[in-house]
């Protein structure tokens, strides 16, 4: 059974942390899309420990049609923890994210919709889980 590790970690999705949180961090890279609110074509987005605020760099995000369907786009957060999608059409994309530790994986996914003229960054939660060392009893 994996468990919770230190940090919470964010993949902003309005969900959690807001940019108003840490604009010392946020504001740089745009503001974050609300619950229910679309984002911005092409699709951007950031990384960040929900903790600190501190950015995430090479994180695995992966776009796909439908939740565990086709994959539509593969992109990796650069050191400053952002992504980007340029060639994603309009529409409604999951959101899968995932990073290898030592002994740890750090995972996200969200729901998004991409609409033209908003002016919104994806932002998802991601949480560390320890890798189990023994298989459970």
């Amino acid at each position: 059974m994996k468990r919770s590790i230190g940090a919470v970690i964010l993949v902003l999705l309005g969900i959690g942390l807001r940019a108003q949180d840490h604009p010392d961090q946020l504001g740089l890279h745009g503001k974050c899309a609300e619950d229910n609110e679309s984002v911005s074509s092409p699709l951007k987005g950031w990384v960040g420990y929900t903790n600190t605020g501190k950015s995430v760099s090479d994180m695995i995000v992966q776009a796909l049609s439908s939740p565990d369907k086709r994959l539509v786009a593969t992109t990796k957060t650069d050191a400053a923890g952002r992504f980007s999608f340029p060639t994603i059409s309009i529409g409604r994309y999951y959101l899968k994210a995932t990073k290898e530790l030592p002994g740890a994986t750090v995972r996200a996914d969200a729901v998004v919709t991409v609409k033209k003229g908003k002016n919104r960054i994806a932002c998802l939660v991601a949480e560390a889980e320890e890798a189990n060392q023994s298989p459970p009893l």
